[in-house]
């Protein structure tokens, strides 16, 4: 029973190897995107973290209005997560 327990564990090595990669490319990917949306919302992230240090809370339509989405097609819900 050993050895059928052992060529089925090698047989499935090269499933997991492959596995493995696809997770390790798509973390890849992920950080990579998270870095680049980090980069094109500094300016925001920085006018909103100032914001937040005076007044310690902001209501959706103060930071609709300090971000300047009111207006947009950024809906509130998007803001909620």
């Amino acid at each position: 029973m050993g050895q059928y327990h052992l060529a089925h564990y090698r047989r499935f090595e090269p499933e997991k190897h492959d596995a493995e990669e696809e997770i390790n490319r798509l973390l890849a990917n992920a950080d990579r995107e998270a870095h680049e949306i980090i980069l094109a919302q500094k300016f925001n992230t920085d006018k909103l973290a100032k914001a937040l240090l005076a007044r310690e809370t902001l209501t959706c339509e103060e930071v609709l209005d300090l971000l300047g989405t009111r207006n947009s097609k950024l809906q509130l819900q998007d803001l909620a997560g």
